[in-house]
Formats: structure tokens, sequence, C-alpha cells
């Protein structure tokens, strides 16, 4: 493929990103229309979309940020931002809320127990799915969340269980182990992709590293959904909440500063 040019015109530029979405993607070009949408339409998810950030950033030159690209809803507004000198980011309503939503689930469901009942909590569920499904970058990759939540519903609000509800954080570990294990099958992994959008030209040593991190992150969703689950099952909803609404927060930001010293560590070591 070739560079954008400074110099190109709109038109040239739409034939470009649909060249580009075509040799990324194998996707039929008769299907990229300037109304399709990209996450609904062409099922490019989020990770799809930080690999065409990194695209756009080796042929233009612009440092586009993958948070920014992700308002991009349809290929014309793809061709209009890639255009613009200036991206400006927009919150997404839907992906604010459900993060919220998730982040305070555990201690929701611990404050609720004997207050109200299961199938009245799994109403949480339903709208954790719903807001989901409402999110249009949501692609194949993620749509899993949406489904554990339904799957985990269903039982509660039949059965008026507890115990469904309490499994969602573990849904949620196994879905991510799944995601950056996949990433390891199939190069880049999920890390070097998120390390290309900064540098775009990853030295071999840094490949390596980001590989690495990945199986770090495989190895800490695979010990935090084992304790998810044995919480859940085992122990008290206090302790269940203890563990997925706070302990298991800090054992995650305790591995992004870990991380974040080692890799420091790594690049003084190579530029040496």
């Amino acid at each position: 493929m070739t560079t954008l040019a400074p110099s190109m015109t709109k038109d040239q530029i739409s034939i470009w990103i649909v060249d580009m979405l075509h040799e990324m993607f194998e996707l039929d070009k008769a299907k990229i229309t300037p109304q399709s949408n990209l996450y609904s339409d062409l099922d490019i998810d989020s990770i799809d979309a930080v690999d065409i950030v990194v695209k756009l950033n080796q042929m233009t030159g612009k440092r586009i940020q993958p948070d920014v690209f992700r308002t991009v809803r349809t290929w014309r507004s793809c061709c209009r931002r890639t255009m613009s000198t200036r991206l400006m980011k927009r919150p997404d309503l839907a992906q604010v809320l459900t993060t919220l939503v998730v982040l305070v689930y555990p201690l929701l469901v611990w404050y609720a127990h004997g207050k109200i009942e299961p199938r009245q909590l799994a109403l949480v569920l339903l709208g954790v799915a719903a807001l989901r499904l409402l999110s249009f970058r949501m692609g194949q990759r993620y749509r899993w969340m949406s489904l554990a939540a339904l799957l985990l519903a269903a039982p509660a609000l039949f059965w008026n269980a507890l115990l469904p509800l309490k499994l969602y954080p573990v849904a949620i570990s196994i879905g991510m182990l799944a995601l950056f294990g996949a990433s390891l099958l199939r190069p880049p992994s999920i890390i070097e992709r998120f390390a290309r959008i900064q540098d775009p030209d990853l030295p071999a040593f840094a490949v390596a590293y980001t590989r690495r991190v990945t199986q770090v992150w495989c190895l800490f969703f695979a010990f935090n959904g084992g304790i998810a689950f044995a919480t859940a099952v085992w122990a008290s909803e206090a302790v269940w909440s203890l563990y997925t609404g706070l302990i298991s927060y800090v054992f995650m930001g305790a591995l992004f500063a870990g991380e974040y010293l080692v890799r420091l560590y790594v690049r003084r070591q190579h530029h040496a």
C-alpha cells in the first residue's frame, strides 16, 4: 500500500481507505460503502481499531489515539477523520456507563444481598448486556461479554439464585484470558498492538517483551478467575465482594505499576 500523501484529494483518500480495509481484514470492497458502519456492518471491533490506528499512524505520520478513532462510525467519517489535522475526542456514554456498572457490580451485589431478591439483581446484568449491545464498536471479540451477562442472568431470574450473578467476574476473566491467549497464537499480541500506537516500528527486543507481558496478563486472568470462582462458590458474599470489588483491582494496579518499572529497566538495558 502506498503512503498517504498530503496532496491527495478526498476521492483518492476514499480509495486509499477502502484498499486499506480490504488489505487488513480481507473485506469485500463492494460492501464498503460511505454509509457502512465499521463496527456493525464490517464487523470491526476495538482491537481491530487499534490495528487501523497503527496503520494510519504509519502511513500519515499523525499521532491518532485509539480512543479518539473509536468515535468514528462509518467509512465516510473515517475518510473525514483521516483528512483532518486534529481529532477531537467525544465520550461514549454507553461505554462509560457500562464500565461504571461493571466496576461497582460486586459491591452492588454485596450491598443488595438480603435486601432485594437475586432475580431483581439479575436486571443489573441485563442492563450491562443492553449497554454493551448499544455500543456500536463492539465486534465479535467482545460480544461474549453480553452473552455471558445474558446466560448468567437467565438462571438467576428463573431460579431466583444468587450464585449465577456472582460468576460474572469469573466469566470476564475467562473471556479476557481467551482474548489475550488467542493473540499469542495469532500474533501480534494484544500488548504489541497497543505498543505500536506509540512506536509503529518496534525493535525485536520490544516485540519479545510485549509478548512476555501478554503472557503475564494471561497468568493474571487465570489466577484472578480462579480466586473469583472459589470465593463465589465457597466464601461468603462479603469475602467475594471484597476480592472481586477491591483486592482484584489492587492486584491489577500493582501489575500495571510493576510492568511499567520493568519496561523502563528493559528500555535502559537496550539503550545503554
